[in-house]
């Protein structure tokens, strides 16, 4: 197995996460290290869980404001969110996560359902 090219396949959802942020550090000390690129995207609140960014081996950083009058729970994993197993609970209205060298799927889940939207930029590198 490269460390490079391929993800963790062990233990359990945490372990994998702490991996895979391990080796997207790698990976973003392995390139360029600076995005020459990014991607916005807006995602509906909603309290079933939902996908913020799908796993991108380019992604250098990644930020998330949540505009929703509930709390977004967001897991750096790619199971499903739900309150008791998010590693990040961002609060109501604009409140930010910004995650470094983390490459893998984002997921995530409102406290509750209103008008807001998770507002997602992500930064990528050309390598």
């Amino acid at each position: 197995m490269s460390i490079f090219t391929d993800s963790p396949t062990i233990g359990n959802n945490k372990n994998k996460s702490i991996l895979s942020k391990l080796l997207g550090a790698i990976r973003a000390l392995n390139r360029s290290g600076s995005a020459n690129e990014s991607n916005v995207t807006n995602v509906a609140s909603g309290t079933a869980s939902v996908t913020l960014l799908e796993a991108n081996p380019r992604r250098v950083k990644y930020t998330i404001t949540n505009t929703d009058s509930n709390a977004l729970y967001v897991l750096d994993n790619d199971g499903t969110a739900v309150a008791a197993t998010a590693y990040s609970k961002l609060i109501a209205e604009n409140t930010e996560k910004d995650e470094i060298f983390y490459t893998g799927k984002v997921v995530g889940i409102w406290a509750g359902d209103s008008t807001g939207v998770a507002i997602i930029t992500e930064y990528l590198s050309s390598y």
